[in-house]
């Protein structure tokens, strides 16, 4: 009834505040921050070259194959398609960050909080609206810590283990230093 639709408009508000605030300046003139550097090193290289720099600093390589495609499809002076990466990882951030909040707090109100506290930080907003590969990686780290609560959760591990497996190669492959990130939540899964 009437509580269900309450809950869907705050939903749906948080969630369109968190959008419009990340569509805010998408296409603002490319270069700005550090997207220079990321676009002039690697943005323009071929997939080949992109791929086998693994360990060269700013190269953010999952993002960069994606952001690549996007280029080649849309043009490399469109700012907002080299940008769709990072805002797409950044709006799909936000529902992990609602779903994830509600999974460790089986609580609507600490998951709404959750999801204004991420709609209205100005990191995570930056990070959605620029052409690095930041807003991907906290996308799929949000999204194998939710993955690995299905694990314990319910213990089947070829669905939900597999989907940990994939999610966390790619939050590595995207930068590498998240190997940090993955041997914590490993040892975070060792310690439950």
């Amino acid at each position: 009834g009437i509580k269900k639709y309450s809950s869907l408009l705050i939903l749906a508000t948080l969630f369109i505040l968190g959008i419009v605030l990340r569509a805010i300046g998408l296409d603002r003139a490319l270069g700005g921050f550090d997207e220079n550097h990321y676009l002039l090193y690697f943005g323009y290289s071929s997939f080949q070259e992109i791929v086998l720099t693994f360990f060269s600093a700013s190269n953010h390589i999952f993002h960069t194959l994606l952001m690549r495609m996007m280029m080649l499809g849309f043009g490399d002076e469109n700012e907002i398609a080299i940008r769709a990466v990072s805002f797409l990882s950044g709006i799909i951030g936000l529902w992990m960050i609602y779903k994830l909040a509600l999974k460790l707090f089986n609580s609507l109100w600490i998951a709404r909080v959750s999801l204004l506290v991420a709609a209205v930080c100005p990191t995570h907003v930056l990070y959605s609206q620029t052409a690095r590969g930041y807003g991907l990686m906290m996308l799929l780290s949000a999204s194998t810590i939710y993955a690995v609560l299905k694990v314990l959760e319910n213990g089947r591990f070829i669905p939900w283990g597999s989907l940990v497996l994939l999610l966390g190669f790619l939050s590595v492959y995207t930068l590498p230093t998240n190997v940090y990130f993955i041997f914590g939540l490993s040892g975070w899964v060792f310690l439950v």
